[in-house]
């Protein structure tokens, strides 16, 4: 993330995840990611429909 900040000039980055990936949403919280919003039913995968959560995280 600084690298994203310092080279790249962002201010912001995001992330998106199944809604039932648990493990990966607590690891973006604990990075300080926050959620956004809601994406139902945005894919289907396998036969399976999947809704995605994003999120974003200020770096400035």
């Amino acid at each position: 993330m600084e690298f994203a900040q310092r080279e790249l000039g962002l201010t912001c980055l995001t992330a998106k995840t199944t809604t039932h990936n648990e493990a990966s949403v607590k690891v973006l919280e604990k990075l300080g990611f926050v959620k956004s919003h809601t994406e139902v039913d945005a894919v289907v995968l396998n036969g399976q429909v999947l809704s995605f959560l994003h999120f974003i995280k200020q770096l400035a």
